[in-house]
């Protein structure tokens, strides 16, 4: 049991059950983050100072309860459901974007 449990510590997979427990099943790399949702609040995060600011940003601009997130140090934490809220958001955003090309 010892060596599955150090094996199990090595290979990450027990602080993931700890982030999963706390309520944060849902995960992004901060780069990969700014990338998708830039267009939710492109000014903001044209501002920040790092990918972590630009990704609180982009938290604030759509008034995301800070219950529902959080920053760690390489990634973005969602509670379950919030990535899809997050991509209807988007979407929305993209489609307000295209009617306003074609305007």
């Amino acid at each position: 049991p010892g060596l599955v449990m150090h094996q199990y510590q090595c290979n990450g997979v027990l602080a993931g059950i700890a982030i999963c427990r706390k309520g944060f099943p849902n995960k992004m790399l901060y780069p990969e983050f700014k990338a998708r949702y830039n267009i939710l609040a492109a000014k903001a995060v044209a501002k920040a100072k790092n990918d972590k600011s630009a990704a609180g940003a982009v938290m604030d601009v759509i008034k995301l309860d800070k219950e529902k997130f959080r920053l760690g140090h390489t990634k973005v934490f969602f509670r379950a459901g919030i990535l899809g809220f997050m991509e209807e958001v988007r979407e929305d955003r993209i489609g307000l974007v295209l009617a306003w090309l074609q305007a």
